[in-house]
């Protein structure tokens, strides 16, 4: 098989990319292609997520293309808030309902052990406020206000 018919394969099930024509124009097809990809999530996306969604690209592609617009201003580096990461978990989509007896504060699946984390201020900031949540929504919370996340700049003018 082809490389063309693999990368269309590996599209049929994903969300389509609308692709700014102004972009492509200024800055070529893959620029155009990774600058829609990034602008399609509201919080931002982190290069390794980028990489996969985009498995078409190579990677020393996305990493010059990013470089260019990043120069240009046409997306920025920034972490995601800890408000969006918390409305990102409480907004999860599952497949079952968990086990256990007790249940997460934030993406109510229901689970065996749950943890408590300090928020919104965490216990180095004063933060007396606990939540209590499962390990995935603690992991995922700090793994995604630790990483670095591409956005687009919205008043960029193409």
């Amino acid at each position: 098989m082809d490389k063309g018919m693999r990368s269309s394969k590996l599209l049929i099930n994903e969300p389509p990319i609308h692709i700014n024509a102004d972009v492509a124009k200024k800055y070529g097809i893959h620029s155009a292609v990774i600058e829609a990809a990034i602008r399609q999530e509201p919080f931002g996306i982190d290069r390794v997520t980028l990489r996969r969604t985009l498995p078409f690209i190579s990677r020393s592609t996305i990493n010059l293309k990013l470089k260019k617009l990043l120069k240009d201003n046409v997306v920025r580096i920034t972490r995601m808030s800890k408000e969006n990461v918390v409305d990102v978990l409480k907004n999860k989509k599952f497949e079952g309902i968990g086990i256990g007896r007790f249940k997460c504060e934030w993406c109510s699946i229901k689970t065996v052990i749950l943890e408590e984390h300090h928020y919104p201020k965490t216990k180095e900031e004063g933060g007396t406020e606990i939540v209590n949540i499962c390990p995935n929504c603690h992991r995922e919370y700090h793994f995604l206000t630790s990483q670095e996340v591409y956005q687009c700049i919205e008043d960029y003018p193409y």
